[in-house]
């Protein structure tokens, strides 16, 4: 469904930038035929929105430029579509690696429990954490219905204070960010009471990572 989505809608969408002057020149022009769709005039080329999740805002800098549509692009579908799946995709080298491993997880922040659930059908010993677990009764909306039973509601101290065996366990983050504390998110806090020796990390290339 996303890959559907992606191929109609404009690869410009998906980008922000920190200057004007970084847009390509194919973007722009992308982006001004959009805009010439659109018909109103007061409505800028580009706009500087505080948006943290369009990008990997770097600690430096919260706002980017986007295209005007971005926010609406992003608040009622990718936003969606991260909180019902996943803020990255388990492709099957991703999940083949972490299988190869021979070794239980943990994973914090695991959202709807995508992750935990592939990777309990390749049999991997999965404990999923997240702070706000989406529910399991039945009568949830289609985006906040979580894909594993007995996801555990905590965060980093329950990690410790529940998890008996986790120095034994590899640590699974998938696309942490907090956008309130960018340089020294929970991310950071699991890692550092962490016990175990192995860290599976799911992510951008830039920022943490």
């Amino acid at each position: 469904a996303l890959q559907t989505v992606l191929e109609k809608a404009p690869r410009v969408f998906l980008k922000a930038w920190k200057k004007i002057d970084d847009v390509s020149e194919h973007d722009r022009i992308i982006a001004q035929e959009l805009h010439d769709r659109g018909g109103d005039e007061s409505i800028p080329l580009f706009a500087r929105l505080p948006e943290p999740y369009v990008a990997r805002a770097s600690p430096k800098s919260k706002a980017w430029f986007v295209l005007p549509e971005t926010h609406r692009f992003n608040t009622l579908l990718m936003r969606p579509l991260q909180r019902a799946f996943s803020n990255a995709v388990p492709l099957l080298p991703a999940i083949d690696a972490i299988v190869d491993l021979r070794v239980p997880v943990v994973e914090m922040g695991c959202g709807s429990g995508l992750w935990a659930r592939m990777l309990r059908d390749r049999g991997v010993d999965v404990i999923a954490l997240d702070l706000y677990p989406p529910g399991v009764g039945g009568d949830e909306s289609i985006f906040d219905q979580a894909h594993i039973p007995d996801i555990q509601r905590g965060g980093t101290t329950q990690m410790v204070e529940t998890v008996s065996d986790l120095s034994e366990r590899a640590l699974l983050l998938c696309w942490p960010f907090d956008e309130d504390d960018c340089q020294r998110g929970w991310d950071f806090e699991a890692i550092s009471l962490f016990t175990g020796d192995v860290l599976v990390y799911v992510g951008d290339w830039k920022g943490r990572t």
